[in-house]
């Protein structure tokens, strides 16, 4: 992935899903823009984005049938249950 764009460039070892489940390998562009404003620090994403956990992003994926992009936001509760872990 880029980190600046958040444009996939790659992905490798996708393990296969049921019908109707959606894998890594539908993710298109992850919302680097998003996760820099939540966390206030634009200069962020070249070395702190690289080990981000994909609840705590937001990202275009594309649909089953391929005839679109949809947003997924991140996991709100994830990110707050996170940062009361970080705050312990």
């Amino acid at each position: 992935m880029n980190a600046i764009t958040g444009q996939v460039k790659e992905l490798r070892d996708e393990p296969e899903y049921e019908d109707g489940e959606r894998g890594y390998r539908d993710i298109r562009r992850v919302d680097v823009v998003e996760w820099c404003k939540h966390y206030d620090d634009p200069s962020k994403p070249p070395l702190a984005f690289t080990g981000c956990d994909i609840l705590d992003v937001g990202y275009w994926y594309l649909t089953p049938d391929a005839s679109e992009m949809k947003y997924e936001e991140p996991a709100h509760e994830w990110r707050a249950e996170y940062r009361r872990k970080e705050s312990a």
